[in-house]
């Protein structure tokens, strides 16, 4: 009877440990996923729901990532020369900028890739790290997502592809730019690529 004590013990602390551990994979596994699904969807193949298609990735996207922290990341050091109302707008023309980016990539794009998720690296109990591959043709792109949990939410605020950072080719970009131009340029131009 105690040897079946300590084992259930056991069992319950390695299922405690694993799901804890492995809360941001989970996550970000569920999200793309969902996102998959609407890609793989045949209702959408028809060319007139593609909108209604794009509404429905939005909205795994908005939830997926963390647009706020990948805005303050994105300018880096320059966030503190914006005003707050800079800042907000910055933040939401961002927000827009980066969904239209990931949107019409994958749903251009999408042409029945595989998802192998390959593991997880917790930096902190805030921080993570989770490797998956894009296999297209037999072919592996590492693609790895870091993730911030903020509250009791894991959200991803970069995505690196064979090891290239976007949020670090952006904040490259933007420091360029602001070098010559002020804060509100940055934020015109970037309405117009959205327009």
């Amino acid at each position: 009877m105690k040897k079946l004590f300590l084992l259930l013990i056991i069992i319950y602390m390695t299922f405690t440990y694993n799901i804890y551990a492995s809360e941001p994979f989970t996550i970000l596994k569920e999200k793309i996923d969902k996102v998959i699904s609407i890609l793989n969807d045949p209702v959408y193949s028809d060319e007139t729901k593609k909108d209604e298609q794009y509404e429905k990735l939005w909205n795994v996207v908005e939830d997926a990532f963390d647009f706020n922290s990948m805005s303050r990341l994105a300018l880096g050091n320059n966030w503190r020369n914006f005003s707050s109302e800079q800042q907000n707008e910055f933040s939401k023309v961002f927000r827009k900028y980066m969904g239209n980016y990931y949107l019409d990539k994958i749903q251009s794009g999408f042409s029945d890739e595989k998802v192998e998720y390959v593991d997880e690296e917790l930096l902190s109990d805030k921080k993570a790290v989770v490797m998956t591959n894009i296999i297209r043709n037999g072919v592996k792109t590492p693609i790895n997502y870091s993730m911030l949990k903020t509250g009791d939410l894991w959200k991803i605020y970069d995505v690196k592809i064979e090891g290239v950072s976007l949020l670090k080719n952006y904040r490259t970009q933007f420091r360029s730019l602001l070098m010559k131009e002020k804060p509100e340029e940055l934020i015109k131009m970037l309405k117009e690529k959205i327009s």
